[in-house]
C-alpha cells in the first residue's frame, strides 16, 4: 500500500514546492492558490493521473488532518483570555457570516449549494484556505467548488492585505483598531500577520491573537458541518464523536499553554505545518475537473464579495460596540 502512495505524494510535494518558488517569484496569487491551480493543471492528463489518485487522495485527507492539529501551536490561551471581549465579537460576526448559508439568496446564487455557501462562509470568516479545506469533507462539498472557494477567498483576501492598511495609514488608526481591521478581518493567517506588523510591532501582536482566536473556531465548525452534512443513519453513529485530529489540536494547543516548545522548534514545526497544508491543497487540485473549477468561479466570486461586504459591516458594527465599551 505504501508503495502505492509513494508516486501520489511525491507529485504533491514536488507541486507544492513549485507553488512557494511561484509564490516568491510571481509576488502573486500567493502560495495556496497556485497549489490549487498546479495540481488542476496536473490533473489534465488523466494517465497519469490514475497513477498518482492512491497517493493525492490520501494526502487530501490525512496530511490535511495534521496540518489542522499542529495548528494548535498558534493559538495562546492567555493573550485569547486578555482579548475575551474582542474575540467573542468575532465569534459573533462568525456564527452570523455562518447562517448566510441557510438564508434564500438571489436567483444569480441559487446553483451554489447550500454546502458550498457554508464552505465560503467558513472561508471568510475564520482562516481562508485552511478552513476550507478542514470542512470540504465534512461539508461534503466537491472538489471543484473546494477548489474554487479556495481560489475566491485568496484572491479577496490578497485585495485585503493591499487596501486595508493603506486605509489604516490614511486615518492614522491606533494600533488595537488596526489589529481588529486586520486580524479581525482579513482571510489568510499569513496575509492578516503581514498586515498587523505592516502597522507596527504592538498592532502585529494583537493582530495574531485576534487571528488565532478566529482559528480556533475551527474546532466546533467542524463539529457542526459533521452534524448539519452527514445523513441520519451516519450522525447517529458519529455526531458525538471528536474526531481523532481535533483531540490532538486541543492537545498540542493545551501543550503550547502548559509546556511550549523551545522558540527555534516551534518555527521549525511551523514551517513543516505550512508544507503539509500546501501538499493537501496540491492533492484537491489534482482531484478536480479543471472545467468544472472555472465555470463555478464566476458565481462563487459574486458570492464572496457580497459575503466580504457582510464581513466588513458586522466588524464595523462589532468595532463600535468594542470601543463604547
Amino acid at each position: 500500500m505504501v508503495f502505492k502512495m509513494l508516486p501520489g505524494l511525491v507529485v504533491v510535494a514536488a507541486l507544492a514546492l513549485a507553488a512557494e518558488w511561484l509564490n516568491r517569484w510571481t509576488g502573486i496569487l500567493g502560495t495556496a492558490s497556485w497549489c490549487i491551480l498546479l495540481g488542476a493543471a496536473f490533473s489534465i492528463w488523466p494517465k497519469p493521473l490514475n497513477t498518482l489518485r492512491i497517493g493525492s487522495k490520501w494526502a487530501e485527507k490525512y496530511l490535511l488532518q495534521v496540518a489542522i492539529a499542529l495548528m494548535g501551536l498558534q493559538v495562546s490561551l492567555g493573550d485569547i483570555n486578555e482579548m475575551r471581549l474582542q474575540l467573542g465579537i468575532l465569534l459573533a460576526i462568525t456564527l452570523g457570516l455562518m447562517l448566510v448559508a441557510f438564508i434564500p439568496w438571489p436567483k444569480a446564487f441559487r446553483q451554489v449549494d447550500r454546502n458550498t455557501r457554508w464552505l465560503l462562509a467558513a472561508g471568510e470568516s475564520v482562516c481562508g484556505s485552511a478552513a476550507i479545506a478542514a470542512l470540504s469533507g465534512p461539508s461534503r462539498v466537491r472538489s471543484e467548488n473546494t477548489a474554487a472557494s479556495i481560489l475566491v477567498v485568496n484572491l479577496l483576501s490578497t485585495a485585503g492585505l493591499i487596501f486595508i492598511p493603506l486605509i489604516l495609514s490614511a486615518v492614522r488608526a491606533s494600533p488595537m483598531d488596526s489589529a481588529w481591521w486586520t486580524g479581525g478581518y482579513l482571510q489568510s493567517a499569513g496575509h492578516a500577520l503581514a498586515a498587523g506588523f505592516s502597522m507596527g510591532e504592538e498592532s502585529g501582536l494583537w493582530a495574531t491573537t485576534l487571528k488565532m482566536g478566529r482559528i480556533l473556531l475551527l474546532l466546533p465548525l467542524v463539529l457542526l458541518s459533521r452534524i448539519l452534512f452527514s445523513g441520519r443513519s451516519e450522525q447517529s453513529e458519529r455526531s458525538s464523536a471528536l474526531p481523532a485530529f481535533l483531540w490532538f489540536f486541543l492537545a498540542v494547543m493545551l501543550m503550547n499553554h502548559f509546556a511550549p516548545l523551545p522558540e527555534p522548534w516551534k518555527v521549525q514545526v511551523l514551517a513543516a505545518d505550512k508544507k503539509l497544508i500546501h501538499m493537501a491543497l496540491c492533492a484537491i487540485g489534482l482531484n478536480i475537473d479543471l472545467r468544472s473549477l472555472f465555470s463555478s468561479m464566476p458565481t462563487l466570486l459574486g458570492l464572496g464579495l457580497l459575503l466580504t461586504l457582510l464581513h466588513l459591516i458586522l466588524l464595523l458594527a462589532g468595532w463600535l460596540i468594542w470601543t463604547a465599551n
